[in-house]
């Protein structure tokens, strides 16, 4: 693996998890690893493996282009968009996330949305 892709997987790894307020251990214990393998991936000493790839990807809820940083500017700014709304859907209270979910069965349901 080049340099700059490790550089560029490391710096979003930690963004990623410390983002979701991760912390290298709880991360090491869900991918069932020592936290030294986090620690040496997010100091560019080691690469992460495909299996240790893609489980991060879905622990942190990001595609593997969140996670090597590679996209179009229109595929960037929808994916910081949805980004954005799926944080500001998680840091709600149970009754808010219920009320969004049936805004948007409503908005689907309703014939003034359709195209």
């Amino acid at each position: 693996m080049s340099d700059e892709i490790r550089e560029e997987i490391r710096n979003n790894l930690i963004k990623f998890r410390k983002g979701k307020k991760i912390s290298q251990k709880k991360l090491a214990e869900l991918l069932k690893i020592n936290q030294s393998a986090i620690s040496m991936w997010e100091t560019g000493r080691s690469s992460i493996d495909i299996i240790n790839l893609y489980n991060i990807c879905k622990i942190l809820n990001i595609s593997v282009n969140d996670l090597f940083g590679k996209y179009s500017n229109e595929q960037k700014e929808k994916s910081e968009e949805i980004r954005k709304i799926k944080e500001q859907f998680y840091n709600l209270n149970e009754k808010g996330k219920e009320y969004i979910k049936n805004s948007l069965e409503l908005a689907n349901n309703s014939t003034l949305y359709k195209s």
